[in-house]
């Protein structure tokens, strides 16, 4: 009774440092649009030959950052490839899918989105860059094909979970899973996955066969939603078919925040 007790209040310490951490964010994230062109309700950003509108004062601009700043996803040797096919899920504002999407020239980005506002950004972004190899959809995707509750961050656009009731708003939204996908793409070079507490349903429901079709794998995990999961659960699952894994965790995230990124490959 005292151990579940205690590790009920560790939970409860990162729920709320992360829900003070969005909330404060609030209040730096106007600064990091200063000097931006403007648009309306937008910040058009100009990077590395592609145009994103992001909305001002969000943390859009802080996950631009991570993706083509940073390289959060990618490294000399966790690249992309210019005929990949790419699946992104939780594609956000399209932030990934541009990027992904302007080096595979030659290949496919299917990218999966459930929040509607985040959707249609995700098209803008699409059009603005003129990509046609940027299939977009409506969707999340989760251990089953199902329609099912969107909890909506009231703070972060990247925030809206399957998982974690971070608010009591929330959207009934469709859900596909990675092995109904796999019967579209015919396989996957590169997966990208930052689906707020999901990544564990994607991937531990997915069988054998589909992830020997799976070269690459790139996601952010999140260990605060649930305790009786571990990012260790991912690296064996990954082990266990036929991949390598590095871990790449920051303090701040592994400690206080329960995240960091799992780059799989073969």
């Amino acid at each position: 009774m005292f151990a579940r007790s205690a590790k009920n209040s560790v939970k409860n310490i990162h729920y709320r440092l992360i829900r003070f951490a969005d909330w404060f964010s609030q209040f730096w994230r106007p600064l990091i649009y200063v000097g931006d062109e403007l648009h309306g309700k937008y910040a058009l950003i100009k990077s590395e030959g592609v145009k994103l509108f992001l909305r001002k004062n969000s943390i859009d601009k802080y996950i631009f950052w991570e993706i083509f700043k940073m390289d959060a996803y990618t490294d000399d040797n966790f690249s992309i490839k210019k005929n990949d096919t790419i699946v992104d899920i939780g594609a956000q504002a399209g932030i990934f899918s541009v990027f992904a999407a302007n080096i595979a020239k030659n290949g496919h980005v299917y990218s999966f989105e459930p929040f509607k506002s985040n959707y249609e950004l995700l098209l803008k972004n699409k059009k603005i860059n003129n990509f046609r190899n940027i299939h977009a959809f409506n969707l999340g995707v989760t251990g089953n094909s199902e329609k099912t509750r969107l909890y909506v961050s009231e703070t972060n656009t990247g925030g809206h979970s399957v998982i974690w009731k971070n608010s009591g708003d929330f959207v009934e939204i469709n859900t596909t899973t990675l092995s109904d996908i796999l019967r579209t793409t015919g396989k996957i070079d590169y997966l990208k996955i930052d689906a707020e507490g999901s990544e564990y349903e994607i991937l531990l429901n997915t069988p054998k066969n589909a992830m020997k079709k799976i070269m690459k794998v790139s996601l952010e995990y999140h260990d605060f939603f649930d305790k009786t999961q571990s990012y260790r659960d991912l690296v064996n699952f990954f082990k266990k078919n036929g991949f390598k894994t590095k871990i790449k965790n920051v303090f701040l995230g592994r400690v206080l925040f329960k995240t960091g990124l799992i780059k799989a490959y073969k």
